[in-house]
């Protein structure tokens, strides 16, 4: 969850994805995005640049401060 798309809305030729960063207190303060040339993206770059921008999110996020565990104790 939390990831966004977008395929082509905003910019000819181009499919991109991204995620929010999150602080200490869970407040998304940022984002990532990656964009790809739509004639060179396919399911394995899809996989691949959703599972890279999870984990650059994650260890930002945690450099942050933020830890998920504590949002989920929260909900």
């Amino acid at each position: 969850g939390g990831i966004a798309w977008s395929r082509e809305e905003m910019v000819p030729g181009i499919i991109a994805t991204g995620l929010p960063v999150f602080d200490a207190a869970g407040r998304a303060c940022a984002g990532l995005s990656v964009g790809v040339p739509t004639v060179r993206f396919d399911a394995a770059r899809e996989a691949r640049v959703e599972q890279a921008l999870r984990d650059a999110s994650a260890q930002i996020s945690a450099a942050l401060g933020w830890r998920a565990e504590t949002r989920r104790a929260a909900e």
